[in-house]
């Protein structure tokens, strides 16, 4: 039926097939699980991360709700201030990139801090999470294990520092200074130096002005909140942004 040479491949490569397959059967989860791994950590990992930002949107939309659906209404002149006091605000992010940067010892100017802060921010709205690092790392020229680090390190720099203004609405006054007590500590037990404190002096300046828009914008929607209240929401929400997927 088949040739001596024909049988030579033919054999081989249907007992790969096989071996395959037993494989498969064996271990259904793929070759990198382990043998005997369930995919029930993911699944409970997706079920309380989905949860937790399922009752930080309760949180968030409850004052707004309580008393049934608001009337809206639409201020332009206002909603204006709110957008001039955000680009105000955004000015502060390529700062505390800049400072934090130099802690890592990575000398970029203060334009290339903008340019690559700005750059690499686009990535931060790509399914994935990395290409905000990967952006970093493509743009500027160092080492990329010093980018990836420094990058990290703003992102708790801005934890710290929404930690610090939200206790301008002290609601849950224990759990935010543990809060507050715990990033600190990461903070300068990572990279104690003096232009860490001044991004996280800048990050605090940053959520000002960003609670600042955030409380015109909802008075330009009529709205009736008052600004630590409405500042404090906004911070939550950018907590809640890191743990969704």
């Amino acid at each position: 039926m088949y040739s001596k040479s024909e049988a030579h491949f033919i054999i081989p490569s249907c007992a790969g097939v096989a071996e395959w397959q037993t494989r498969r059967i064996q271990n259904p989860l793929g070759p990198k699980a382990r043998a005997g791994s369930s995919p029930a950590p993911g699944i409970i990992r997706r079920f309380l991360t989905y949860s937790l930002a399922i009752v930080g949107l309760i949180f968030a939309l409850y004052p707004i709700f309580k008393d049934g659906f608001p009337n809206l209404k639409f201020s332009p002149s206002t909603f204006l201030v709110a957008l001039v006091l955000m680009m105000c605000a955004y000015t502060f992010l390529p700062a505390i990139w800049f400072f934090v940067a130099r802690s890592f010892g990575i000398s970029i100017s203060f334009p290339e801090a903008v340019f690559s802060w700005f750059f690499s921010s686009i990535g931060r709205y790509i399914p994935g999470k990395v290409w905000q690092f990967v952006g970093r790392v493509s743009v500027l020229n160092h080492p990329s294990k010093s980018v990836f680090s420094a990058t990290l390190y703003e992102h708790v720099v801005l934890m710290a520092g929404a930690g610090i203004f939200s206790l301008i609405f002290p609601k849950f006054l224990y759990l935010q200074l543990g809060i507050n007590f715990a990033l600190i500590l990461v903070l300068f037990f990572w990279k104690f130096s003096l232009n860490s404190i001044i991004s996280l002096i800048l990050a605090v300046l940053y959520w000002v002005f960003a609670g600042l828009s955030v409380f015109f914008a909802s008075r330009a929607l009529n709205l009736n909140f008052g600004y630590a209240e409405i500042s404090f929401v906004y911070s939550f929400s950018f907590v809640v942004s890191y743990v969704c997927p």
